[in-house]
């Protein structure tokens, strides 16, 4: 609540602009499109600003922004870190964004099935269309993710590539009349092109001679990660995230 508090809303959270340090803090990274609450919504071209796949419903219906605005791309990051992939996906900015302001969030549980229901619940909240049913703050939205039940959960398998964006001119701008029929209005958005990420693979474990056969898994595989550490890892990351970016003394112990 730290920025919001003081009118700054950062209008592009997404795990591509979150980063961490070697002392394991969320930093949040690229403000170059944040803005003052209550300020100008467009550049002087009339561009809407923001990544397609992260854009809350009242940022691409060009209304005017809050917090709440930030709770949402919160909401889509967390909803990525543990399922693999952003809630919406389409081969346009133009699809993805009326994907954002009509269509339902996808059911995590199917995606899969051993996501915490606490944690669940944390996200769709977050990812209410309307501002009004979200958390009215990220403070809200932090002690929502300490507190969910603790439950064992599946890891789930990576997406081969993540999503970055780049900026792409004479793109049409989507208004609330425009929900079902867009207008071309020759305006500028951001248009997400899919890149690949560099990844790393991650070694595999082999246990030392005298380790006790008993301690591997059959057939010679590796032995598998307690998976409960992916979504307490997951929280803590966006409490971190949160407590840096929007926080004062009360998350300075997380």
């Amino acid at each position: 609540d730290y920025a919001h508090e003081r009118g700054l809303i950062h209008r592009d959270i997404k795990p591509a602009n979150i980063m961490l340090s070697v002392h394991k803090q969320a930093i949040l990274m690229d403000f170059g499109i944040a803005k003052i609450i209550g300020g100008q919504q467009h550049t002087a071209t009339g561009a809407t600003v923001g990544t397609a796949q992260y854009m809350s419903p009242e940022q691409i219906m060009g209304t005017n922004l809050d917090q709440r605005s930030d709770v949402y791309s919160l909401g889509v990051s967390l909803f990525e870190i543990v399922s693999g992939h952003p809630p919406f996906e389409a081969d346009s900015a133009m699809t993805l964004m009326m994907m954002h302001v009509n269509d339902p969030i996808p059911d995590l549980l199917k995606i899969n099935p051993n996501v915490p229901s606490g944690l669940v619940a944390v996200i769709n909240k977050a990812l209410s269309k309307s501002k009004g049913n979200r958390y009215q703050t990220a403070g809200e939205m932090a002690a929502a993710l300490k507190n969910y039940p603790d439950q064992t959960a599946v890891i789930p398998s990576p997406p081969p590539d993540l999503d970055s964006t780049l900026v792409e001119d004479a793109l049409p701008y989507a208004t609330a009349a425009a929900a079902t029929a867009v207008e071309m209005s020759g305006a500028t958005l951001v248009e997400p092109h899919l890149t690949p990420q560099e990844t790393t693979t991650e070694p595999s474990l082999s246990p030392p001679p005298s380790v006790d056969g008993g301690m591997s898994d059959k057939g010679g595989k590796s032995p598998k990660i307690n998976p409960i550490f992916l979504y307490g890892g997951a929280a803590i990351i966006l409490l971190g995230l949160i407590g840096i970016i929007f926080g004062g003394p009360y998350f300075s112990n997380l």
